[in-house]
């Protein structure tokens, strides 16, 4: 098995005055194996960044959220659209895991990850930036954060938020955010120090609810957390 780090540049992304920051746990072979970044175009090796597979609807995501008109602009394949966007809006894009090896080099899986290396810069960030906002793209995600936490000896304590039902009144609303969606999200209060920093679990893997569109709920949920 390969050791593999990001092979793209600005790994971690924090913005002068980072209000908001989206964590995930370690980006796909493309962007990690030598021997498949290799094979990229300049164009796709220039672009690299987070989320950059085309199959990935990440940046469609973060594009409706913030009314860009993907469709006839350039931004999902742009790398420095996307920085200036996160830069004017103040929201930063890091991984929690900085070297891995995979049970299998060709998984995207979280769970064929075998950590190194975590990416302990992290605690230094939250203790530097006054964030008010932390997005995990997943429980798997949540969890290694609070490991890097641990590993810089940073105390802390977490206390459950209900904002995001009584927004969406316990799902009783016709935006398509039901009762299950609302629990298959994560959300809570992080104290340190005298910080207090929401944070949230919005995986990307909610089940479809009938006659919802899953994609509509994503988009909904990043732009309630990213615009609020």
């Amino acid at each position: 098995m390969n050791i593999e780090k990001h092979l793209f540049n600005d790994i971690n992304f924090f913005p002068k005055e980072m209000k908001t920051l989206i964590l995930g746990t370690f980006s796909v072979p493309l962007y990690t194996n030598k021997e498949k970044f290799d094979k990229l175009s300049y164009e796709e090796k220039i672009n690299s960044w987070y989320y950059s597979s085309k199959r990935n609807e990440f940046w469609k995501i973060i594009a409706d959220s913030f009314d860009i008109d993907y469709k006839n602009d350039d931004f999902i394949f742009n790398k420095a659209k996307k920085k200036i966007l996160f830069e004017t809006n103040r929201v930063g894009i890091a991984d929690v895991f900085s070297k891995c090896k995979r049970k299998n080099e060709n998984s995207s899986r979280d769970t064929d990850l075998i950590v190194l290396e975590y990416n302990d810069i992290l605690g230094k960030i939250i203790k530097e930036y006054d964030l008010n906002l932390i997005i995990f793209t997943s429980r798997f995600t949540e969890n290694n954060f609070f490991n890097i936490l641990k590993n810089n000896n940073i105390d802390y304590y977490n206390k459950d938020s209900r904002e995001v039902y009584e927004y969406y009144n316990n799902g009783l609303n016709d935006i398509g955010i039901t009762i299950d969606i609302i629990n298959a999200l994560r959300e809570r209060y992080l104290y340190i120090d005298n910080k207090k920093i929401k944070i949230s679990t919005v995986t990307l893997k909610i089940s479809p609810i009938k006659g919802v569109s899953l994609y509509c709920v994503k988009r909904e949920l990043y732009s309630y957390y990213l615009k609020k």
